[in-house]
């Protein structure tokens, strides 16, 4: 048994180069694809409400309906392909978005001087569910597809709507306040 042991480690050793080795293969396949999209633009002019009308419009099935319908499969999959980076790019933005709210928040709530607690876990878990639930659509549409999340993006823009709302009435205390 003791003859086996040198064996099982350098057996263990080269799974754990192999899977180190594709995960970089994967990251490394991940980036090629996103120097296609503009990594970051920030807008002129733009509210929340038009970047949900944006999520809203990547994620509609109106277009793929309609290319589904009308052209052949070579143009779908590049329709899918480019849907993909699309709806990815805006997730990543979305995530930044929320995180740049939440720094905000946590700058304003040292000039607050009565601090609800009730209010505080609720934007505190808002934020823990929205970052998970981008990071979870993130995989999903690489595994499957813009086309087959639209359930999940719909209750991650109500969260963010809900995370929106709350930040809203914190920074309607921090002014009343000032």
């Amino acid at each position: 048994m003791s003859q086996l042991l040198p064996y099982l480690g350098v057996s263990l050793l080269l799974l754990v180069v192999s899977a180190l080795w594709a995960r970089q293969l994967f990251i490394t396949r991940k980036t090629r694809i996103e120097l296609i999209v503009p990594q970051k633009r920030e807008p002129t002019s733009g509210s929340t409400a038009s970047h949900r009308d944006l999520g809203e419009r990547i994620f509609d099935l109106v277009d793929w309906d309609f290319v589904s319908r009308n052209v052949p499969s070579e143009i779908q999959q590049m329709f899918l392909g480019e849907r993909t980076i699309l709806a990815i790019s805006w997730l990543r933005r979305t995530r930044t978005r929320v995180s740049l709210l939440m720094r905000a928040h946590v700058a304003a709530v040292g000039q607050i001087a009565d601090l609800h607690l009730a209010t505080e876990l609720k934007l505190a878990v808002n934020y823990l569910v929205v970052l998970t639930l981008c990071n979870l659509l993130i995989a999903w549409i690489w595994a499957r597809g813009p086309v087959r999340t639209r359930k999940m993006v719909g209750k991650t823009l109500r969260t963010v709507a809900r995370l929106r709302g709350a930040f809203e009435q914190l920074m309607a205390r921090v002014s009343a306040e000032t």
